[in-house]
C-alpha cells in the first residue's frame, strides 16, 4: 500500500505540474518527465530500505527450524517487495496511464487533469526514460554507502589515528573493520532486481542489457575493493545450488515473455492498427512462439557441459582411488 500510495503521489505532481506550471516544452520534459522520474527513484529507494529492515524482523520472528527455511523465506519476502515496489510504477506506465482516471480526470479535479503521455497517447517514450532512470539510479546508493562513506571514515582514521593505526597487526586491523554483512543476499537481489528491468520492458527500452553490462563491470570492481580493502574478510559458506533465486529467474523469464507481448501488442504503436482480438492474438502467437524457442534452447543445451561432466568423473574416479591406496597403506 505504501508503494502505491507513493506511486499516487508522484502521478498527482505530474499532473499537476503538467496543468498548472508548464509554459514551454522544456518545462513539461523537466517537470513532468525528469523530476517525477526521480521522485519515483527516491521513492523506491527508501522503500526498499525499508522494507529490508521489516523483512529481516518478520522472518526472525517466525521461527523457522532450519538455515535453509529461513533464508528461503526471506528471499521470498524481499524479492515480492522489490518485485511491486521496482515495477508497479513501469507497469502503470506500460498499460494504465492515461485510461485509469476516466473522463472527469485526476480525482475528480477536471478533464484538463488527465495523466496522458502527449498528444498521441504514446507512452514507450516515457516507459523507457523510467526505465533508464531506475536502472541508473539503483547502484548510487550502493556506491555511496560500500566505497564513498568507508573510504572517508578510513581517511579520518587515517589522519587523526595515524599511530595507533601504525601500530595494530594484520589481525587487528582486519577485526577493526566493519562487517560485511549479508553479501550474498544483497548482491542476488540487486542482479533479480536488474534482470527483472531487462526481461519485463525489453521491448520498450533495447539499451537496457548494454546498461546492465556496464553497471555490472563496475559492480564487480567496486565489491572486489569492498571484500579485499574495506570490510572485514567473509568467512565463506559452501551452498549447494542458488535455491530460490534458481525459481524467481525462472518467474521472472515467464512474466517477462507475458509482458514484452503485451507491450508489442497494446502499448506500442504499431499495436495500436488491430483490434482488441487481433491484439490478443498477437500476445498468444508471440508468447508460444518465445516460450517454443526457450523450450529447444533449454532442451539441446545441456546445464552442465559435456567437459566439466568427463572432469567431475574424473576427479570422483581420482578420489575414490586415492582413498583405496591410503587405506590399503
Amino acid at each position: 500500500m505504501l508503494v502505491f500510495i507513493s506511486m499516487i503521489g508522484v502521478i498527482m505532481y505530474r499532473v499537476i505540474m503538467s496543468v498548472n506550471f508548464c509554459q514551454t516544452t522544456t518545462q513539461c520534459l523537466l517537470y513532468t518527465t525528469v523530476i517525477s522520474s526521480v521522485l519515483n527513484a527516491i521513492s523506491i529507494l527508501i522503500l526498499g530500505k525499508i522494507y529490508d529492515v521489516l523483512a529481516w524482523k518478520l522472518t526472525d520472528w517466525e521461527n523457522h527450524r532450519t538455515q535453509t527455511r529461513y533464508d528461503d523465506a526471506l528471499i521470498m519476502k524481499l524479492f515480492a517487495f522489490q518485485f511491486v515496489n521496482n515495477y508497479t510504477t513501469l507497469f502503470y506506465i506500460a498499460f494504465l496511464r492515461g485510461v485509469v482516471f476516466g473522463t472527469n480526470g485526476l480525482f475528480g479535479l477536471g478533464l484538463e487533469y488527465q495523466d496522458s503521455c502527449g498528444v498521441d497517447n504514446n507512452c514507450m517514450p516515457m516507459l523507457s526514460f523510467q526505465v533508464f532512470t531506475l536502472m541508473i539510479s539503483k547502484p548510487l546508493p550502493k556506491f555511496l554507502s560500500d566505497l564513498v562513506i568507508p573510504w572517508l571514515t578510513n581517511l579520518w582514521e587515517k589522519v587523526f589515528f595515524k599511530s595507533s593505526i601504525v601500530e595494530k597487526g594484520f589481525i587487528e586491523r582486519e577485526m577493526a573493520k566493519p562487517p560485511l554483512g549479508c553479501f550474498t543476499l544483497e548482491e542476488y537481489t540487486e542482479k533479480v532486481v536488474v534482470y527483472g528491468f531487462l526481461m519485463l520492458f525489453a521491448a520498450t527500452f533495447p539499451l537496457a542489457p548494454v546498461i546492465a553490462l556496464v553497471v555490472i563491470l563496475v559492480d564487480i570492481r567496486i565489491d572486489c575493493k569492498r571484500m579485499l580493502w574495506i570490510f572485514r574478510r567473509p568467512v565463506p559458506q559452501i551452498a549447494q545450488t542458488i535455491g530460490m533465486w534458481y525459481s524467481i529467474l525462472q518467474f521472472l523469464n515467464f512474466v517477462g515473455v507475458i509482458s514484452n507481448a503485451f507491450l508489442v501488442a497494446f502499448t506500442s504503436s504499431w499495436g495500436r492498427n488491430f483490434t482488441i482480438t487481433d491484439k490478443l492474438w498477437i500476445v498468444i502467437g508471440f508468447e508460444h512462439l518465445v516460450f517454443s524457442i526457450k523450450f529447444i534452447i533449454a532442451t539441446t543445451i545441456p546445464d552442465v557441459p559435456n567437459r566439466i561432466r568427463l572432469q567431475s568423473r574424473k576427479v570422483n574416479i581420482y578420489t575414490v582411488f586415492s582413498s583405496i591406496v591410503h587405506t590399503d597403506q
